[in-house]
């Protein structure tokens, strides 16, 4: 399936294996300059923290990155669940409640990977920890 892009030189593809009904893989390609250093830096940064075990499932694994003529390609596995892409555009106006929706939202998330840190033996950070 191809998701066409607003931005020209810009394609997003996203895999699907047979008989499923979830994607298993994002191809993401470009053929701008400035495009492809955007490209490079994603594929960096998820290679970066690929051996975190407790990010496992939260975050794309990069697979592949690979030029072909004038276009980089970064492939990707694939999550479940909306992109935070197609959220950021469906809020292009957001209200205060959806910014607090969205704060309480990403703290939980920390709080859960902080707790998954200290549980593992790793010093919590101490802007983290919570007040009884």
């Amino acid at each position: 399936m191809h998701l066409s892009s607003k931005w020209e030189g810009r394609s997003t593809f996203v895999l699907f294996a047979p008989a499923t009904a979830h994607p298993r893989l994002v191809v993401k390609v470009d053929r701008t300059r400035r495009g492809r250093r955007r490209l490079r830096r994603e594929h960096d940064a998820l290679q970066s923290i690929a051996g975190i075990r407790e990010q496992a499932g939260t975050v794309p694994r990069s697979v592949a990155l690979f030029e072909h003529d004038d276009a980089l390609a970064l492939v990707q596995t694939a999550l479940d669940g909306r992109t935070l892409a197609v959220d950021l555009r469906r809020r292009l106006r957001p209200t205060a409640r959806r910014i607090r929706t969205d704060r309480d939202l990403v703290l939980s998330w920390l709080q859960t990977r902080q707790e998954v840190g200290s549980a593992n033996g790793r010093p919590r950070h101490p802007s983290l920890r919570t007040t009884p």
